[in-house]
């Protein structure tokens, strides 16, 4: 094609990479009917003065590249192009009239127009998206670049024009003058545009030399961008006549119509004939009948008798069929079409077919087959790939409405209902012949009604002529045989003469969306076709998205001597000698879509790998028919739906590998009967059921992997059997029981794990004859009992794990004759007694973890000594003695944890000289003596903390010359000596605590170098001097305790503009002076406490310090105003003050009493602004009458807020209600100045009213309640208070609550998952332990419900209200007003008035019932007087299934509903009628663990999917990654 036929240049490639497009601008209507000549005059006007926009488009972008060429030449070239358009729209008038049509009507752009000319020219004026291209483009390298982009921009159109109009003049007859655009399409395949269009394209790839490969892909972006635009251009365009096309792309919905598919069955939705199946029918069942039993009254033949009748009737027909189409087919070149003459054709064809019919009928072959056994062979049926796709796309358009109509000459309709009816293709309409029947028996006859393709015809306009005519009508008929001719004619005549032009067009169309169709008609114009295996590679890439495009070689030579070998040398293809693909290797090549069906074709293919993509469909069924497969590796995808059955028929196959995907259902049976296998890996998806006791016939399996799945049941003691089995992981599932005895017949085992696996039981001791085994992990399961002592005979044994259970007893001395054992983790148990001395000699021992145990005693005194030990953990436990010196006697040892224990003695001097050191944890012991000198000589030490010891002596100095540590805790010990001068510039130190000691001196000066500390506490000592001015070079410190020490001197004015500082702690010092003003607008700070000083003066108004505490002020006489008492002109304070200033300013008195006076006049005239402001309320609708107080409004504040008490006011107003209940009114603040929204609730009752207190105590309360902090209680912000009226501010929750969620608006959008409710759930028991056992005094909530649960942006719950909340100093407290919602009372309530923690978990139990059965406490179903508890309870009490009462928009699948009847035993024991036999929250925590779903989570907002990014497999396909 002219230009084209060039090698190199990117336009070329570009264009043979998208031309593949172009299918979808020939088969649009506009094009159809152009090519045939039937296009309608005033739709091709329309496309002319759409025409007119576009060209219009390309001379303003051609003028745009010219301007940003930089080459002379290059301009020129570009000028030329852009002088062709203008000239084409000069003479556009007169080449229309020369066309033989009027000029068009000027018209406004259409959508499709505009989206095409708005890219040509953003791209133009370098808007290219995802393309930084500066605002101003200026350099001639960027000027290039856009000029390029342009020109990828526009070749695309210019040789797509150029492209299609060739294809269409190839197919008219030159001769004929009467196609009226005949004149339209020789101009566009003119040598003069073709060489326009060459032009652009040898441009484009002249401008791209000097681009980057980023660049590169920017064209090729654009370029494809601009071929999607020009096919929806041309798609678009009007098109006024009645009009028949290929449906090559999805109808638009607004436009209306209706939508009708025909489709014939037998080779064309199946790969194979119905007869056929039929045939195989009859032969089974002869097969399954009794042998001697009685013949039933239909069935009158011997099996042999039936065999050898279908092949005679099979062979016959073979026969006939071939002389057939020999008598029909011309035996010379055909030059004009005749539809008589193919009618006539077809008749002969027909009288076959029904002579065929009538022999079967007579042979009585298709008698006494049951009509059941016909169903479940449909629906076993392979259909093509991509048929049940096909018609579920097409069903599932509403408008226009869709109709599918099957047209079959198949003996029997129900073979093709049931074929289809998985899916949503129920509604398939089956027109075909039936089996005649009797009792679901079938006679032998068949009911005739498609026969012929005459017939067939008869049918199809039967159904066209039933169509309404109040609505546009589009038919698609997609035939396999010469039966369909007719059908496939009808379905889009025009003409007689271009009758050749319509039947190219759909055949071409057919071939191109249906490839696996293989069409009868090519019997009749060609005998020859494509190798089976390269139509089924090319049905598998068509199938695949390429995003790599690593498949880009899969494609038919040009020559026809190589079409059946060049797919050899295709990527990832491997063939025999016989030429046929014996391996497939598509791994890594980043591939989504689905796998064909066509797989299957590749008969002799042995090895198959399809690991790590992204596929995410269902593995076709049609994999597991690779009978020759020697290893299939589809592992690390998102396959989903089950694993196909039938690997079993695979003898060789040796090694299979589904690891890391999303398959469910059960594990397949059959894979028992494959004994060949020696890796069996299904690691990571979602199997459910029991482990098929099958697999014990894998004699030859080495490697079994089912962890990470959702297995339930016990493991069968069967596999015991598997006498080769080296590699064993089950762990990651839900198993009964423990592990089978018959394991310890597994004499070839190297490899056990089994952890997360909820077994239980004891471990058995019948492990220990597994001599070969190297690692077991047991962790995290339910093991109960001792360790046996069998397991010292596992004398190959390196890994040993059995952590996180519930072991008791001593640990076992045989275990010190595992010589080879490099890990023993025996952490998180409940062992108890001492170590065995024997552990110390374990040369090989690298780590040991006892922590969490009840283990005493003291540790083996040469442990370590001759072992390369890494890694010692033995905190929490009661561990005496002192710490061995030979720790580190191999120099490898990197962790040494052994806080909480009572370990005596010195820290070992040994471990001064330990380079391996990165963290020692001491603390918490009754370690003695000095700190070793040296450790801060250790280059790679981290982590230092001696806390809590009874250590003596100095800090030694060489701890400052650390250049590695980041973590210093040497608190509470007995140390005695100044802090040595550089200690807090270590570079990389970011904590140091030496609180609580007896350290003396001044703290040093030398903060100049502290670029990483964030936490100093150097409180409780007995520092003196003052506050070092250079601390506040230390820009990360965020907390800063020197309190309790004999500080003197000012607060430095520097230390307020440290950027993170949030928490200052300077009491009880003897500081002096005043605060610093600019303390309030310090930049970061939330806590300040300066009590307990001698500080004096006024306290600023500004910042943190308009709403500190006072308690952080006291014990300073001297201050005064702000949030405490207004300062007092004769205070003593201000006398003295006036005296000073007296003695020095006497020079200046004229300045002083100026001074004195403003000063007076704008105090005045400020506070009686301010009272005017506030006694007012500002904005505020509802007016306060300000009370006696001398502040109308003081905020309260428990962190640092970016608003004030006014900003707060300001919103509360009508308008802004979002809720009231019986404490108070709800208000959303929505406050711009610091960008925060926040809730308001404004209290019923005053504060001098509350319960029995006054306002005084109520502060009190919420104060407390102000500092608790849980990620599932709402964060109190500020209490907001005058004499009247009380206000709490807290976070806002733009979820609203969870009694909203499930019964209000957002039901139906939220928390439609059980996962979701489930993580509801827990968030609130977890807030309700956190109040009831982690605040001491604890806090009772008393109000507990779901319209008190709210749900933050990720739909985690918080707990809200604690309007009632009452502080329980004593068990039982009684109060005087009711405490609770109606519906979520505990009934104690009712006769004791008391309230403690079992009445929140009564309430607690109420709400698990609304997530659980989706209705209120309350709820009419329920019957009068009846709450939801108590409906529960008669269910229980009627024996009624649980079931029922779940909701149902959670769905009602089986795994599910047992996880949520968990919870519902849960719910009950929480509302008992008795407050003591409900469970505590801590109770309640463990119990939901236990319920917790066992399968990945859906996302928990509003259902959009979270990003495709594929995460990083949790399943290693490795059983080992090394030692941990």
């Amino acid at each position: 094609m002219g230009g084209m036929d060039v090698e190199g240049g990117i336009a070329r490639k570009l264009w043979n990479k998208f031309r593949s497009e172009s299918v979808f601008v020939n088969y649009t209507p506009f094009f159809v009917c152009l090519a045939a000549g039937n296009l309608n005059a005033d739709a091709f006007l329309h496309y002319l003065s759409q025409d007119v926009h576009l060209l219009n488009a390309f001379a303003n972008a051609y003028e745009l590249a010219e301007e940003c060429a930089d080459d002379e030449e290059d301009k020129k070239a570009i000028r030329k192009l852009r002088k062709h358009v203008k000239d084409k729209l000069k003479s556009h008038d007169s080449r229309v009239r020369e066309w033989g049509f009027e000029l068009p009507e000027e018209s406004s752009s259409t959508n499709a127009t505009a989206k095409y000319t708005d890219f040509l020219l953003a791209t133009a004026s370098g808007r290219i998206e995802g393309e930084k291209v500066p605002g101003k483009i200026a350099t001639p390298f960027e000027k290039t670049k856009v000029a390029a982009y342009t020109l990828g921009a526009i070749a695309p159109c210019m040789r797509l024009f150029a492209f299609i109009n060739k294809e269409i003049q190839a197919l008219l007859d030159p001769n004929d003058s009467s196609h009226i655009y005949k004149k339209w399409i020789d101009h566009y395949c003119s040598q003069n545009f073709e060489a326009y269009a060459f032009r652009i394209e040898e441009l484009l790839d002249t401008l791209s030399i000097s681009l980057t490969g980023e660049e590169l892909d920017v064209i090729e972006k654009l370029y494809h961008q601009s071929m999607r635009l020009e096919v929806d251009f041309f798609s678009s365009q009007l098109i006024i006549q009645e009009a028949v096309v290929p449906l090559s792309r999805m109808l638009d919905p607004a436009a209306g119509g209706q939508l009708t598919i025909f489709c014939d069955f037998d080779l064309t939705c199946t790969a194979l004939d119905s007869s056929a199946i039929l045939a195989e029918l009859a032969i089974i069942t002869m097969q399954k009948a009794e042998p001697d039993g009685p013949e039933t009254q239909l069935a009158q033949m011997s099996l042999a008798d039936l065999r050898s009748t279908w092949d005679a009737l099979s062979a016959q027909y073979t026969e006939e069929f071939e002389q057939c189409v020999e008598s029909i087919t011309p035996t010379e070149t055909v030059k004009s079409f005749s539809y008589e003459g193919l009618c006539e054709a077809l008749q002969q064809f027909a009288d076959f077919e029904k002579k065929a019919n009538s022999r079967v009928v007579q042979s009585g072959v298709l008698k006494g087959l049951n009509q059941e056994d016909i169903k479940r062979a449909g629906q076993s049926l392979i259909l093509q790939d991509g048929c049940k796709w096909f018609f579920q796309k097409i069903m599932k358009v509403e408008n226009p409405t869709a109709a599918v109509h099957i047209l079959s000459y198949c003996w029997c309709g129900d073979l093709i209902r049931s074929a289809f009816s998985s899916g949503d293709l129920k509604a398939l309409n089956v027109h075909s012949n039936e089996l005649a029947c009797e009792e679901s028996i079938t006679t032998g006859e068949i009911t005739k009604k498609l026969e012929s393709p005459m017939e067939k015809l008869q049918a199809f306009n039967n159904i066209l002529n039933s169509r309404g005519n109040d609505c546009q009508h589009l038919t698609v008929y997609i035939g396999g045989s010469v039966g369909d001719l007719l059908c496939l004619l009808e379905a889009d005549i025009v003409k007689e003469k271009n009758m050749q032009l319509k039947i190219h067009f759909l055949l071409l169309f057919f071939c191109y969306c249906i490839g696996s169709c293989s069409f009868g008609l090519a019997n009749v114009v060609e005998k020859t076709k494509l190798n089976e295996e390269v139509s089924a590679l090319l049905s598998i890439k068509a199938s695949l998205i390429d995003p790599l495009n690593s498949l880009q070689d899969w494609k038919l030579p040009d020559s026809l001597a190589l079409k059946y070998s060049a797919h050899c040398n295709w990527t990832g293809v491997w063939c025999n000698s016989d030429g046929t693909v014996e391996k497939l290797d598509l791994s890594r090549m980043n591939l989504s879509g689905r796998v064909s069906d066509d797989i299957q074709q590749l008969k002799s293919l042995t090895a198959l790998n399809l690991c790590c993509n992204e596929l995410s469909s269902t593995l076709p069924k049609s994999v597991s028919n690779l009978t020759s497969l020697n290893s299939i590796d589809v592992s690390q995808n998102f396959f989903t739906g089950s694993f196909p059955v039938g690997f079993g028929r695979a003898s060789a196959l040796t090694s299979l590998n589904a690891s890391s995907n999303n398959f469910s259902g059960v594990l397949p049976e059959d894979l028992g009967n494959a004994t060949s296998l020696d890796t069996l890996d299904l690691r990571g998806s979602f199997f459910q059921g029991s482990v098929p006791k099958s697999f014990k016939n894998l004699r030859k399996l080495k490697f079994l992997g089912l962890s990470g799945n959702n297995l339930t049941g016990q493991i069968p003691g069967e596999l015991g059997q598997l006498s080769s089995l080296e590699t064993i992981i089950l762990g990651y599932n839900v198993f009964e029981g423990g592990i089978p005895v018959e394991f310890g017949n597994l004499s070839s085992l190297k490899y056990l794990d089994m952890a997360v696996g909820s077994l239980s039981g004891e471990i058995p001791a019948e492990l220990g004859r597994l001599k070969l085994l190297e690692t077991v992990f047991l962790y995290k399961n339910n093991f109960k009992g001792k360790i046996p002592p069998s397991i010292g005979n596992l004398t190959s044994l390196q890994l040993l794990d059995l952590s996180d259970n519930d072991l008791s007893g001593e640990i076992p001395a045989e275990i010190a004759e595992l010589k080879n054992l490099q890990l023993l983790n025996l952490m998180r148990n409940q062992l108890s007694g001492s170590v065995p001395a024997g552990l110390g000699g374990l040369a090989q021992l690298e780590v040991l973890e006892l922590w969490n145990n009840s283990l005493s005693g003291p540790l083996p005194i040469d442990l370590g000594k001759n072992s390369p030990l890494q890694w010692l953990d033995i905190s929490s436990n009661s561990f005496s003695g002192e710490i061995p010196a030979t720790l580190c006697n191999g120099g490898n040892l990197t962790k040494l944890i052994l806080f909480n224990n009572s370990l005596s003695g010195p820290v070992p001097v040994s471990l001064s000289t330990c380079l391996s050191l990165v963290r020692v944890r001491m603390q918490n012991n009754k370690l003695s003596g000095t700190i070793p000198v040296g450790l801060g000589k250790l280059g790679k030490l981290q982590r230092l903390e001696l806390a809590n010891n009874s250590l003596t002596g100095e800090i030694p100095n060489d701890i400052a010359s650390s250049t590695s540590l980041s973590f210093i805790d040497l608190s509470s010990n007995h140390l005695r000596s100044s802090l040595p001068s550089t200690i807090l510039s270590i570079p990389s130190l970011q904590t140091f605590i030496a609180s609580n000691n007896n350290l003396i001196g001044e703290i040093p000066d030398q903060f100049q170098d502290c670029p990483s500390l964030s936490v100093l506490d150097l409180s409780t000592n007995h520092f003196t001097g003052s506050i070092p001015k250079s601390i506040a070079s230390c820009v990360k410190l965020v907390t800063l305790n020197l309190r309790n020490n004999q500080l003197t001197g000012d607060i430095p004015k520097s230390i307020a503009m440290m950027p993170t500082l949030a928490v200052l702690d300077l009491s009880n010092n003897s500081l002096t002076g005043g605060i610093p003003d600019n303390f309030g607008t310090s930049p970061a700070l939330e806590m300040l406490n300066v009590s307990y000083n001698k500080l004096e003066g006024p306290v600023p108004a500004n910042g943190v310090l308009r709403t500190i505490n006072t308690d952080d002020l006291a014990g300073n006489a001297g201050l005064c105003g702000g949030v405490l008492r207004p300062c007092d002109r004769y205070s003593p304070t201000s006398s003295r003050q006036r005296s000073l200033r007296a003695k020095h300013i006497v020079a200046e008195w004229l300045i002083g009493i100026s001074s004195v006076l403003a000063a007076g006049i704008l105090l005045i005239g400020g506070r009686l602004l301010y009272k005017k402001w506030y006694s007012s309320g500002g904005c505020f609708e509802e007016r306060f009458e300000a009370g006696s107080g001398e502040w109308p409004w003081r905020l309260m504040a428990f962190q640092r807020l970016g608003f004030t008490a006014a900003d707060i006011l300001a919103c509360i107003k009508e308008s802004n209600v979002v809720g009231m209940g019986a404490t108070g009114v709800v208000y959303k603040a929505e406050l711009p100045q610091s960008n925060a929204v926040v809730a308001v609730k404004k209290l019923w009752r005053s504060g001098t009213d509350i319960e029995t207190g006054n306002s005084g105590d109520f502060v009190g309360e919420v104060n407390l309640l102000g500092k608790l902090r849980h990620r599932n209680i709402v964060r109190l912000l500020g209490f907001l208070h005058n004499d009247n009226s009380m206000m709490i501010v807290y976070e806002f929750m733009q979820n609203g609550s969870l009694g909203e969620a499930l019964h209000g608006k957002q039901a139906g959008r939220l928390l439609l998952d059980w996962v979701s409710r489930y993580n509801i759930a827990l968030g609130v028991a977890q807030g309700l332990a956190y109040l009831h056992h982690d605040c001491h005094p604890p806090v009772i909530h008393r109000d507990i419900k779901s319209n008190n649960i709210l749900l933050d942006a990720n739909l985690e719950a918080r707990i809200a209200d604690f309007g009632l909340a009452r502080m329980m100093v004593r068990k039982n407290e009684t109060v005087s007003m009711v405490a609770g919602s109606y519906g979520y009372i505990a009934p104690e309530y009712g006769y004791t008035l008391k309230v403690d923690e079992k009445t929140d978990i009564y309430s607690f139990g109420v709400v698990l019932l609304e997530l659980l059965t989706g209705k209120r406490p309350l709820d009419p179903e329920f019957g009068e007087s009846v709450d939801i508890v108590e409906w529960i309870r008669r269910k229980v009490g009627d024996n009624k299934a649980l079931e029922e009462v779940l909701d149902p928009n959670l769905g009602n699948c089986k795994h599910i509903q047992e996880e949520m009847l968990l919870v519902v035993r849960i719910a009950l024991l929480c509302t008992a009628k008795l407050p003591r036999d409900r469970p505590s929250m801590r109770d309640v925590i463990t119990m939901l663990g236990e319920a917790k779903p066992r399968r990945k989570s859906i996302s928990n907002n509003d259902g959009n999917a979270s990003s495709k990014e594929k995460p990083v497999p949790v399943f290693s396909t490795s059983p080992v990654n090394g030692l941990v």
